[in-house]
């Protein structure tokens, strides 16, 4: 009772001096009493003096120490990070024979050492649990699933799950959750959800942690719809929400760029009582810079401290990001500073964050001196601090101190990268040095890096010089020259209402990048969204179009700062350089700089210049017998397989997916629940190409995204209905337009102006016309038997009698009357 008192009031030395007075006159103390006393010194953090307590415990002769007591100091000192002070009690207590552990001792020790990724610590207890033996609880199951989790050993995770249900021990939530959040994590959602439904088959309620692993899976894979479903489920069970769940669901809305739903979403979570915190300002502030509406970015963030929430390091390292694409490094330098000023230290992002600009605005010498402060800092320069100081000597024309850097590297273990590669052999292709230029180009194919479109132009200028690069043959040497000269990427800008409309520059573009719409001042004049676009593509050159911002000066001044040639041609001629641009008020050596880059680039992709109207008054020449050769060859151009592929899967989902969406909401009207085939998420298509049969599973991340997976593969694609019911679609950076046309053996689709056929199951049970024709006579009678390859009827094509021919042997029968029409498939 005293010890009870004396804890309930923290009177701790009074109640240690108790312990004292009583074993001195004499008295046997119970080891509850003592519990009681130590487990009031854990909980108030007073460890030490618990330790010492648990110590006079073990030294008085009348206690029999319990293994709780022993757990508990075990636990706090665990907690406290002293694991291996608390290893060490508990191997005393063991050589001194005091008191024996169990499994609840073991996995308190087993659960800190995972914790700190302790390999050895977690071997060694499993090596005395199994010495001892100990039974194994659900608890040592679970911790031990977290720690092959965390180090990736998928086969060691499963087979503990297995042995769980061999020996028939009760899988609690905890369990479940932590392999669900475990196969979340590697994307496996197939067997997250297979995990989920199994929860259900055996009575085990989910919690928040279920859910909220669930829903980050789904927004991982930009299953949006999914997501949503699963939030209202988790309501709909009495779950209590919190803000993890909200931030992830938010970030996945900004991944995507649906900023609306995301802003939608803050509303909700907000009317709910959870006020948006720093991970929820900076994942909106986020997804509002990668569609480049920095103006809404630095008001989402400035909303941030005006509610009283603190910014975090990555907060100033956004508004520092912004200032920089923004071009106003002053105020990037004043938000750093403001960082260090309030104590928030800056990372490696931030730091690179200021290099990369400062190389970028050739203040190379200023690069140098952040990336000493960095290290001073304790932080190591990776991959992105030694590209941007590579890059900056390049654009200041020092190459060989950026092969300096290169080296330096290297030495360090760092591997350089596609950029690292690429601004080397710009660099050096400028100087004209060919042969170290194609060496590193050797150098980066051998380490299986796959050169772009950046590569090859840089190499453009070197063709024209002799080689003597030996590793080169002469027919390696003319295969990469075809390539580089035809590597020419049209990247276009383009507004939801270009899409809508199917705009001309779109279909023709390799690549486009969405922009904001409305007025031509927030796209296509806005010059800083230009460059920054310029700069985030590398392209190489930019044409304005006629008007909007051909009719700025700042333009071709902003682009020659960054090294971009501003293309104001159709033909290259001077004329027609200032009759399509008004530039005359840019400087006369930037003007001169365009015509010569355009030519440059006319002789570099051997560009044929074609004259004007005026040229061809006295024309005998005509190019008709052209055309019959042009769409023979369209016809029989055929895109790649996978394109053929990827394009007809999206074709088929985009066709089923309004009916699809139509018998859901059918179901949904009238009060029943949709069957589980009818699934606006997930769907599977089969297609068969040129005898090639593919089985892709489709999942439907949001309007028009889609992650596609064939066999051990998986990309992803988005799809827009342009207005002349073709399609376009978005496929590893590159777009392309689709037209699909049905025909009798199957819908064939045009890809880019090449050709292809969807071909429908073949069904020997059906005669069909491959034309529109008209039935003349039968030959054979209805109901007769007729061989493979024998003519059974008579048409009439285009004033033409032919014959059509049995596909297969079989009993045949009449479905038409002699002298009717008939359309093709019939």
């Amino acid at each position: 009772m005293l010890f009870r008192v004396c804890s309930d009031n923290r009177l701790f030395p009074e109640a240690v001096r108790v312990f004292d007075y009583v074993e001195e006159k004499g008295f046997v103390i119970e080891e509850r009493s003592c519990f009681v006393l130590l487990l009031a010194l854990k909980r108030c953090g007073e460890i030490e003096l618990c330790l010492r307590f648990f110590r006079r415990m073990v030294e008085s002769n009348g206690i029999e120490i319990r293994v709780q007591s022993l757990t508990l100091v075990i636990d706090g000192l665990c907690k406290r990070g002293e694991v291996e002070k608390a290893k060490e009690l508990m191997d005393e207590m063991v050589t001194k024979s005091i008191v024996k552990p169990t499994v609840f001792t073991y996995n308190t020790l087993l659960n800190a050492y995972v914790g700190r990724k302790d390999r050895s610590g977690v071997g060694e207890i499993l090596r005395l649990m199994e010495k001892e033996p100990v039974v194994f609880s659900v608890a040592t199951y679970s911790i031990l699933i977290q720690w092959y989790s965390s180090s990736g050993d998928i086969g060691e995770v499963e087979k503990i799950f297995e042995e769980m249900r061999e020996r028939k021990i009760e899988i609690n939530v905890y369990v479940y959750s932590s392999m669900i959040s475990w196969n979340c994590r590697l994307g496996n959602m197939k067997r997250a959800f297979a995990l989920f439904d199994e929860m259900a088959q055996r009575n085990v309620a989910p919690n928040a942690h279920t859910y909220g692993a669930l829903i980050g899976g789904v927004c991982k894979a930009g299953q949006m719809e999914a997501a949503e479903i699963l939030l209202e489920e988790m309501q709909s069970k009495g779950i209590d929400l919190n803000m993890i769940i909200f931030n992830t669901m938010i970030d996945g809305y900004c991944k995507r760029g649906m900023m609306d739903e995301a802003l939608r979403l803050q509303t909700i979570m907000e009317r709910k009582g959870f006020n948006a915190d720093v991970f929820t300002f900076n994942i909106l502030a986020n997804g509002l810079c990668k569609l480049h509406r920095y103006d809404e970015a630095k008001c989402t963030l400035n909303s941030m401290v005006e509610k009283g929430v603190e910014p975090n390091v990555v907060t100033f390292t956004m508004f520092i990001e912004i200032y920089c694409k923004e071009g106003n490094l002053a105020e990037a330098e004043r938000f750093f500073r403001d960082m260090e000023k309030k104590g928030e230290v800056p990372n490696i992002v931030t730091y690179n964050t200021l290099i990369d600009v400062y190389c970028k605005k050739e203040k190379v010498k200023l690069a140098h001196l952040t990336k000493s402060k960095m290290i001073n800092k304790g932080l190591l320069p990776d991959v992105y601090t030694y590209t941007s100081l590579i890059h900056g000597e390049c654009i200041v024309g020092r190459v060989d101190e950026a092969l300096k850097i290169f080296d330096e590297m290297r030495s360090k273990g760092i591997t350089g990268n596609v950029a690292t590669y690429t601004s080397l052999i710009s660099g050096l292709s400028k100087e004209g040095r060919a042969d170290e230029a194609f060496k590193l180009y050797d150098e980066m194919i051998k380490m299986g890096l796959i050169p772009d479109d950046r590569v090859f132009s840089a190499l453009v200028g070197s063709l024209h010089k002799p080689l003597t690069h030996a590793g080169l043959k002469q027919n390696e040497y003319e295969d990469l020259k075809v390539h580089i000269t035809e590597a020419i990427l049209l990247v276009a800008m383009a507004t939801s209402e270009d899409m809508r409309i199917n705009a001309e520059h779109i279909r023709i573009a390799d690549q486009f990048v969405e922009v904001p719409g409305g007025t031509n001042n927030n796209n296509y004049a806005n010059v800083q969204l230009i460059l920054e676009i310029a700069e985030i593509t590398h392209v190489d050159a930019v044409w304005p179009g006629w008007g909007h911002a051909s009719e700025n000066p700042e333009l071709p001044d902003a682009l020659k700062a960054k090294g971009i040639v501003t293309s104001y041609y159709t033909k290259l001629s001077k004329e027609q350089i200032i009759e399509e641009g008004p530039i005359t008020v840019a400087p006369p050596e930037t003007v001169k700089e365009l015509e010569q880059a355009a030519r440059r680039l006319a002789i570099s992709v051997n560009y044929v210049g074609a004259a004007t109207a005026s040229d061809y008054r006295d024309n005998k020449i005509h190019t008709g017998w052209l055309d019959s050769r042009i769409a023979m060859r369209v016809r029989a151009e055929r895109p790649p397989w996978y394109l053929s592929v990827v394009g007809g899967a999206l074709y088929k989902a985009t066709a089923s997916s309004a009916a699809l969406v139509s018998d859901y909401v059918g179901y949904l009207e009238k009060g029943q629940i949709p069957p589980k085939h009818i699934s606006l998420v997930r769907s599977q298509v089969s297609l068969s190409i040129e005898g090639s049969k593919y089985t892709i599973d489709m999942i439907r991340g949001g309007p028009g995204s889609y992650k596609l997976k064939l066999n051990q593969s998986e990309i992803e694609a988005e799809i827009h209905t342009l207005r002349d019911g073709g399609l376009l679609m978005q496929l590893d950076g590159n777009s392309h337009v689709i037209y699909a046309e049905e025909e009798a053996a199957g819908t064939r689709l045009l890809i880019d102006g090449r050709t292809c056929l969807l071909q429908n199951d073949h069904d020997p049970s059906k005669l069909i016309g491959e034309t529109p024709c008209k039935l003349l006579r039968y030959l054979v009678a209805d109901d007769s038997h007729i061989d493979a390859d024998t003519p059974y009827a008579e048409v009439e094509v285009m004033k033409m009698c032919m014959p059509l021919l049995s596909p297969a042997s079989g009993i045949i029968h009449f479905r038409m009357a002699e002298g009717q029409a008939m359309q093709f498939g019939c």
